[in-house]
């Protein structure tokens, strides 16, 4: 049993799954995470983020 990416067939099949049709780059989750322990998301409170690339939108 392989994982869900251990293939570009596997992979590209996911990647359909998401509205943007490609799967994120581990940088744009970390850029996320970046971006709310900086200070330009001081006055962010109590809100979650979605990044899913669109997949939540099915």
């Amino acid at each position: 049993m392989g994982f869900w990416n251990d293939t570009g067939e596997k992979r590209n099949a996911a990647a359909q799954l998401h509205a943007m049709k490609r799967v994120a780059d581990p940088d744009e989750i970390a850029n996320a995470a970046v971006f709310l322990a900086s200070g330009e998301a001081s006055y962010i409170t109590g809100s979650a983020f979605t990044i899913d690339g669109g997949v939540s939108l099915a």
